[in-house]
């Protein structure tokens, strides 16, 4: 993971600047789109920190994403949102699509 500095917060009217991980994704088809489109609302880490889901457990995360919270992100981007989560984060033998 790379660190990045500018988080800062006062604690007893002193300033500290804590560091802020930015999670490295592996490449591949999708990693922009993913990373752009998720990333907007929430953190990236979140994604790290889920335990590996089938294909349909994937893509039912990413239409709650839209449909629960108005993710914007058309059906073609889902698709390839999804493939790119299954990908690195996927149970590979979970299923087929």
């Amino acid at each position: 993971m790379q660190a990045l500095t500018g988080v800062t917060t006062t604690i007893n009217g002193k300033s500290i600047e804590l560091p802020h991980y930015v999670p490295d994704f592996p490449p591949g088809p999708g990693q922009e789109l993913f990373m752009n489109r998720c990333g907007v609302c929430h953190s990236l880490r979140y994604v790290t920190m889920q335990p590996d889901f089938s294909r349909k457990t994937w893509t039912k995360e990413v239409d709650k994403m839209i449909h629960t919270y108005g993710a914007h992100i058309t059906k073609k981007e889902a698709d390839q949102i999804t493939e790119y989560l299954w990908t690195i984060k996927g149970k590979k033998d979970a299923g087929v699509k």
